[in-house]
């Protein structure tokens, strides 16, 4: 099961964000990134291409069809953040361009590569990584 963390600075407390980094998505049959919980959300998986795909066949990890399909329709989002307007934003970084949505920056990060870094509320303290709970 998936851990949560929350990326908090250590001094004002400031929140940058919640949650693990990273989920997973499956591409619906109009080319749309579906977006699930957390990176192994696999009941969420299952439902999308049952609905979206009518994929009835097996879902064993073992099944050459289900690997395959996972292959072709599924990939990671990870959360970024840009270091010039602290938009926090999703991408595939096996597809997408590391380029802010908001600002069109392209000095942004991951959300774990921001962590140590210095706190863009108060200015003082750091961005600090600590477990928040378990997903299920």
């Amino acid at each position: 099961m998936p851990r949560i963390y929350k990326f908090e600075c250590d001094t004002c407390g400031e929140i940058v964000d919640i949650g693990e980094g990273d989920r997973i998505y499956v591409i619906d049959k109009n080319g749309k990134r579906i977006i699930g919980a957390h990176s192994m959300d696999f009941r969420f998986v299952k439902r999308v291409l049952r609905e979206s795909w009518g994929y009835n066949g097996s879902f064993s990890i073992d099944s050459k069809e289900y690997t395959e399909i996972l292959k072709e329709k599924t990939g990671k989002v990870h959360t970024c953040i840009c270091r010039d307007c602290l938009k926090k934003f999703e991408i595939d970084v096996e597809l997408d361009e590391f380029i802010c949505p908001a600002c069109n920056s392209e000095n942004v990060c991951l959300i774990h590569d921001f962590v140590g870094n210095t706190c863009p509320k108060c200015k003082e303290g750091k961005i600090r990584k600590k477990s928040f709970g378990i997903v299920d």
